[in-house]
Parts: C-alpha cells; sequence; structure tokens
C-alpha cells in the first residue's frame, strides 16, 4: 500500500509529485473516467474497507493514484459504466 501523506508530515509533497510515475485522481477524476457520479465514487470508499488511501488528503478533497483505483474497480468485478455505455452507442 502506498504511504498516505498529508501537508502537516512535513513532507516534501512537490519531490513525491514529481517522482511519482502514476497518474493522480481526485474523486470526480475518478467519477469522469468511470462516467459515474461522484456520489457513487463517495459510497465506495465508504462501504469499501479496501477501497485504496489517498496518498495526499488535503482540506479540498484527497488525491488517489490511477492504478489503484484501477485495481480496486477491477477487483470489484464492477461493470464499468463508461465499457457499457460506449458498447451501447450505435454508429450511425
Amino acid at each position: 500500500m502506498t504511504k498516505y501523506y498529508t501537508p502537516s508530515d512535513g513532507d516534501d509533497i512537490r519531490r513525491f509529485l514529481e517522482q511519482c510515475n502514476d497518474e493522480l485522481w481526485t474523486k470526480g477524476d475518478i467519477a469522469n473516467y468511470f462516467m459515474c457520479s461522484p456520489a457513487r465514487v463517495q459510497n465506495w470508499s465508504i462501504r469499501y474497507d479496501d477501497f485504496p488511501m489517498p496518498v495526499i488528503k488535503k482540506a479540498r478533497g484527497s488525491i488517489y493514484l490511477k492504478s489503484e483505483i484501477k485495481d480496486f474497480i477491477e477487483s470489484k468485478k464492477f461493470k464499468s459504466v463508461r465499457k457499457e455505455y460506449w458498447d451501447g452507442v450505435s454508429l450511425v
């Protein structure tokens, strides 16, 4: 599991972000990618103990690693709203 950072830790968050090889997502980014509501993402974070911990937590919201979020979604066998949407679009 990834280390959890807060601004009060005294760690250099900027250095962490520069060394991070993964995309960083907010809950809004997660909702946009999976084409679901932000409330659904919030429910996942409350309902499931194995929802990834944020790598950075600030007053305005948490930041997660994209790879950890995708692994979580795959492990739960959630049907991606995004995939279902595009599979249902007919090309006329």
